[in-house]
């Protein structure tokens, strides 16, 4: 008799376990649902950098010419700007 009443009760236990776990089981677990609202979209977008030029050109000028007056003397003071002398692109 101890027999029976032990399965018994060992047989409501597993019935009251399977009621509890089986839904839970058989539908997956449970996800939080947002819902969707149409709303104006805006991405901002931060960088910074540096250019780098992959070719070196060095650009000059060769003039050939004949200088006609010189209107300094070595040593003299020469203010910016000021024409020292003249010459002519031949």
């Amino acid at each position: 008799m101890f027999r029976r009443t032990y399965l018994l009760l060992l047989a409501v236990i597993a019935i009251g376990v399977l009621v509890y776990f089986l839904p839970r089981l058989i539908s997956g677990p449970f996800v939080s649902v947002e819902i969707l609202q149409a709303r104006p979209f805006s991405q901002t977008i931060v960088a910074s950098g540096r250019v780098e030029n992959p070719h070196r050109v060095d650009v000059g000028v060769q003039i050939t010419g004949r200088v006609q007056n010189v209107k300094v003397r070595e040593g003299d003071p020469v203010l910016p700007g000021t024409v020292s002398f003249f010459y002519t692109i031949t």
